[in-house]
This record gives structure tokens, sequence and C-alpha cells, in this order.
């Protein structure tokens, strides 16, 4: 601030709201982005405005707000696809399917997901990857394809070990408890098979299985 330099404030801004969100003070988090995006808002800075605005959503999504997380999201794809950035609009896509799983509106965070995964898959981006498989396992589970749930927990998981990237705190409340529910539905063998057969997957053979248009239920 004292040497007015906008941008970083900016940046700086969003990083402690992150920290503060990470430890559930988002009164705080929220306060501090709102500056954030006005600050780059007045910039003109759509990069730093794309990434206020993702960090927001998330933190929205987290804590049940998804009608305001999806307002968010939307201008998070809008931004990435004027800033022509497919690496931006695969974590939009992501992120909008994930809230609406949330929502229950399973077809459409099908295609969302689907749609994000694609393009992260060309990106070669798989760390994203990983995230896009669990968020397609909660769909498959929420659809009571238990034993395909189970496969893409799997597969993720071992995704996130080779590419050495375990849960953030705000992946880990988003995640888990879908995580709980599908391994609560299935017994110990059932469930063990299906995630070992998921781990053992290669990484393409995964993503393909992910995309598979399947109405399998078990």
């Amino acid at each position: 601030r004292k040497s007015r330099d906008d941008t970083s404030v900016c940046s700086a801004l969003n990083t402690l709201a992150i920290l503060a969100s990470n430890r559930e003070d988002y009164e705080r988090a929220e306060a501090l982005w709102e500056e954030a995006l006005t600050l780059g808002r007045k910039l003109g800075d759509r990069q730093r405005v794309w990434s206020v605005l993702v960090n927001m959503g998330y933190a929205r999504a987290v804590r049940g707000d998804y009608e305001r997380a999806e307002t968010f999201l939307e201008e998070v794809l809008s931004l990435s696809k004027e800033l022509r950035d497919p690496s931006a609009t695969a974590l939009a896509l992501l992120a909008l399917g994930i809230v609406a799983t949330r929502q229950s509106d399973h077809s459409r965070a099908r295609t969302l997901l689907d749609e994000g995964l694609m393009l992260t898959r060309k990106l070669g981006n798989m760390v994203n990857a990983a995230e896009s498989l669990e968020a397609l396992a909660a769909v498959a589970g929420a659809l009571g394809s238990h034993n395909r749930a189970a496969r893409l927990w799997g597969a993720a998981d071992a995704l996130r070990e080779v590419t050495g990237s375990p849960w953030m705190p705000q992946e880990r409340r988003l995640h888990e408890p879908y995580l709980t529910t599908a391994r609560a539905r299935m017994d110990d063998a059932g469930w063990t098979k299906a995630w070992e057969e998921g781990r053992a997957m290669p990484q393409e053979d995964a993503i393909a299985y992910a995309l598979e248009d399947t109405e399998e239920r078990d």
C-alpha cells in the first residue's frame, strides 16, 4: 500500500483471503476478496479479477451457498473465454460442474465436467484431471453407480499420488463428504476391489472411463 502498487495489493489481498478461508474465517476472507475484487475491476485487470472470483466461487460452494457460487463462477467462465485461456476455461467448467452436482442437476454437471475434462486432457493438466475424476465420481455415486464411483475415486487417488497433489483444505471440504458417502454404500470387499481397479488404471484409461456415456447402476 505504501508503494501504491495496486496490482501487488490486489494479489496480496487475494492470497490473504485464501489463508483466512483455509482457517474457516469466512467473514475476513469475504471482506478481503471484496476489496481485491473492487481493486481488480478498478485496474481493469481481468486476470486478477478471474483469480479472485474463482476463489470466491469455490469458497461459497464449500459453505453451501451454491446460488452465489454459480454467479461468481459463471463470470469466471465468461472471463476465461474472453482471455482465451483454455486452462482457465477448464477450471471454470470443473468448478461449475461441482456446483451443479451439489444442486442435484446431474445432467448439467456431467455436461460441464465432461467438457472440462476433455479440455484438461488436451492440455495435459493431470492435477485438474484428478479433481475432475473426483467430481465425476460424486455424480456417479449420486446416480447409484456405486462401483463406477469407487473406481473413479481410486483412479483419482492414484493420480493425486503420482502428481504429488494432495487435497487442499477447500478441496477436502468439497469432496470428502461424497467419498465418505460412496464408501458407506458398498461392503468392504466390493469397495476395495473397485477402488483398486481404479487405482490400477493408466491415466488415459481412467480419463476415458470417466468420459464414458453410461447408464450403469448397481
